[in-house]
């Protein structure tokens, strides 16, 4: 990798920590006030979105811009803006808006950074934790400064495995997937965020 490329990324690294950290900010206000928040659906009744996720989306998008005009942006709630640089951001502005919506504590500000379409910046920011997992190619993953390395020794039948399911997956096959992790000796976890969920399993949770 050039120095040149090596500069661009640690720019955006730089940046995609500090949009995650601003739009987990923004977003938490709106927890606190959740309860005035109008509640839509997406794609069935537990496919949520609010005015949080679009509000946070279009808050990270514009501090994006702001910097790198030119680089393409993933939207959850607004879809693809299409750049020219060959970078382009992936945000989730509230991944895991149901426990949001609830009250509940598991959700996070996913941003990524694609570069000609290849992962290269990962940064989950979980503001009722105020836990901020930054990632980047080459450079290995901290949380808050700390760096993280999966214990080789966790297996499925000594720690718990995180699970999600949505209605795109037959309850069928859903519980096809269980059962074969159960009888495997597992046991698993749902939180209602995959991106922390992941998180988690860097920081040897799940």
């Amino acid at each position: 990798m050039s120095d040149t490329v090596n500069d661009a990324l640690l720019s955006r690294l730089i940046l995609a920590e500090k949009v995650a950290r601003a739009g987990g900010e923004k977003a938490l206000e709106y927890f606190h006030h959740r309860d005035t928040l109008v509640v839509e659906t997406k794609y069935d009744l537990q496919d949520v979105v609010s005015r949080a996720d679009r509000e946070v989306e279009q808050m990270i998008d514009q501090q994006i811009r702001a910097q790198f005009a030119d680089d393409g942006f993933l939207g959850e709630e607004y879809g693809l803006q299409e750049g020219t640089s060959g970078y382009t951001w992936v945000v989730d502005p509230i991944d895991g808006t149901s426990p949001f919506l609830n009250g509940m504590p598991n959700w996070c500000v996913s941003v990524a950074v694609l570069h000609d379409g290849v992962p290269v910046i990962g940064v989950i920011f979980a503001p009722t934790y105020q836990e901020c997992y930054v990632a980047a190619l080459g450079q290995g993953a901290t949380l808050n400064g700390r760096r993280l390395q999966v214990d080789p020794s966790r297996t499925l039948q000594n720690h718990v495995t995180g699970f999600g399911a949505n209605s795109h997956v037959s309850p069928a096959e859903v519980g096809k997937i269980l059962a074969s992790l159960l009888e495997a000796g597992g046991n698993f976890i749902r939180i209602g965020s995959g991106a922390l969920m992941l998180a988690w399993v860097a920081a040897g949770r799940v």
